[in-house]
């Protein structure tokens, strides 16, 4: 399985909507994003879990997580580095 990595500074709306969005899009069994900030803020904006709710997306359990840590993904632990990216699945579309 890809795991696609989306960042921004804080980790506290960008890449948590962005995370989020891909996670809903995407084919569950091929790929599954994570984000992360370099500057991780002490919870996700308030307003992001308002709005994603709105559009029927969860995100009440997301927590802001430092660029450089580990993030869980379906059970196994996986480092959030950015020479490890992945920006797609090789041109199939199929993420």
């Amino acid at each position: 399985m890809a795991t696609v990595l989306s960042a921004c500074v804080r980790n506290a709306g960008r890449s948590q909507i962005a995370a989020a969005f891909f996670n809903q899009m995407a084919n569950s069994a091929r790929a599954q994003a994570l984000s992360a900030g370099t500057q991780p803020a002490t919870a996700v904006h308030p307003e992001v879990v308002s709005v994603m709710r709105e559009i029927g997306i969860e995100v009440s359990q997301a927590r802001s997580q430092l660029l450089g840590g580990t993030a869980k993904c379906q059970g196994q632990q996986h480092p959030l580095r950015t020479d490890q990216l992945l920006f797609g699945d090789g041109g199939s579309g199929n993420l």
